[in-house]
């Protein structure tokens, strides 16, 4: 890493600016002309900015704007997502069946509903004008499925959608920064992202395959990065406390952790269980299992994950089912462990994914 190789070892000494260097750095490799970034001009390497340059307030800001628009209309907050998502971000209608875990039809058919029904007016100077608490978070929920979409796209040839990411991360960034959007939920949201971008590289080896958790190499996260994601989960802090603190606290464990044996499971997994409580998306209870799992939990692991067997949309993930071949590996079930590892492999829609299965089911057989 650049920043790595450039920095003292202490905080960047313009978080912010830094932040929308990030934020264009992750973009450049696939972002042309219609992302909030852009008009990014990407300095050298030992031209550090001093200040955030205006013209990516404004690209964000038209982009926040109309996200707030779309949290304003007269629908539910469930609807208003999936509007945004679907011409804000742009989301295939099967992406947002995915991560709001319904099928493509009910999707389909709310957009009708509301297409047929809306009438939108954009207002004249939205950033002077009051934010409602519950616009707030309306747009954070839709910054933060983009983000995670993002991350851990569902569809499409690449196994991260870098456009995704980049836009979630610079239109949280702008709200972070703006006095009127501001708020403790939106720090903890920023943090949770910085805390996943820090491991962005480290996920992949220089064949282009993927890396799991346990095999990669630390030196290669970005520990500047997890500094800075540090300094907001702090300026965060608050007694109730959102969804984002939880998986923003899950992240930073991972991310302090300084081998991933040493990792602090059994508070990973009393955050999941916390975190289960505030939301009962059943992807929640997938990840508990897999930290069940991790930390040595084998058959409570399974329990979780079987559990989670009736849900059409997590049977037909990929992940889902590579957890439960690893789990039957673990408890010497070879026959079980292939079943489900062949069932990922179909599921599985990127080719670097089915090349990690394949590399996993290949180990296995030799077995």
């Amino acid at each position: 890493m650049v920043a790595q190789q450039q920095w003292p070892r202490d905080d960047p000494r313009n978080p912010s600016a830094w932040l929308y260097k990030v934020s264009a750095n992750i973009a450049s490799k696939k972002i042309q002309t219609t992302t909030a970034l852009a008009s990014f001009p990407v300095e050298s390497d030992s031209d550090w900015p001093t200040s955030a340059p205006a013209d990516i307030d404004d690209s964000a800001e038209v982009s926040i704007e109309f996200l707030t628009i779309c949290a304003s209309l007269p629908f539910s907050p469930k609807q208003q997502i999936i509007f945004a998502l679907r011409y804000a971000a742009s989301f295939k209608i099967s992406q947002i069946a995915f991560v709001l875990g319904t099928s493509a039809e009910t999707i389909s058919k709310i957009l009708q509903r509301i297409k047929s029904k809306i009438k939108m007016k954009t207002p004249s100077n939205l950033y002077d004008a009051q934010v409602k608490e519950e616009d707030r978070l309306t747009v954070l929920k839709i910054l933060y499925l983009m983000f995670n979409e993002g991350y851990k796209t569902s569809r499409g040839e690449e196994p991260i959608n870098e456009t995704l990411c980049a836009d979630a991360f610079a239109l949280t960034q702008s709200i972070v920064n703006n006095p009127k959007w501001s708020s403790k939920e939106s720090k903890a949201l920023l943090a949770l992202m910085l805390y996943n971008l820090a491991r962005f590289d480290a996920r992949y080896n220089t064949e282009g395959e993927i890396v799991d958790l346990e095999a990669q190499n630390r030196a290669n996260w970005n520990h500047d990065m997890i500094r800075v994601g540090n300094k907001y989960l702090k300026e965060a802090q608050k007694e109730d406390i959102s969804t984002y603190h939880l998986e923003a606290t899950i992240a930073y464990l991972h991310c302090a952790a300084p081998s991933f044996a040493e990792t602090d499971w059994p508070a990973i997994i009393r955050i999941y269980e916390q975190l289960a409580a505030f939301n009962k998306s059943p992807f929640v209870r997938l990840s508990l299992g897999i930290a069940q799992f991790y930390s040595g939990q084998t058959l409570k692991a399974l329990r979780t994950l079987q559990e989670l067997g009736s849900y059409v949309y997590i049977n037909n993930y990929y992940i889902y089912h590579t957890a439960l071949g690893k789990i039957f590996y673990e408890l010497g079930d070879r026959e079980q462990s292939l079943a489900h590892l062949q069932q990922s492999l179909t599921l599985a829609t990127s080719p670097i994914e089915k090349r990690h299965i394949d590399k996993i089911i290949r180990q296995i057989s030799k077995t």
